[in-house]
């Protein structure tokens, strides 16, 4: 299993991870990114699994984020 690890209060919303992996990722009403299906919370990050056919569009947005707060790890 594929986890993807975000630090949502380290975001600056410029929106590049919504629209890569915008199954992954939404702008909250402070147009801060946050995990859709976040699986657990454990400050600083969350996670949300992700499905093998997705890795390399998640890696994508996470290469495009620019404070590089979108990692993975294996489970």
């Amino acid at each position: 299993m594929r986890i993807v690890l975000h630090k949502p209060k380290e975001c600056i919303g410029c929106d590049s991870c919504t629209e890569i992996a915008g199954t992954y990722f939404m702008l909250d009403e402070d147009g801060c990114a946050k995990l859709i299906s976040q699986i657990l919370w454990n400050d600083p990050f969350n996670a949300a699994e992700v499905f093998t056919e997705d890795v390399e569009l998640v890696r994508e947005a996470g290469r495009a984020c620019p404070v590089q707060i979108i990692n993975f790890k294996d489970e």
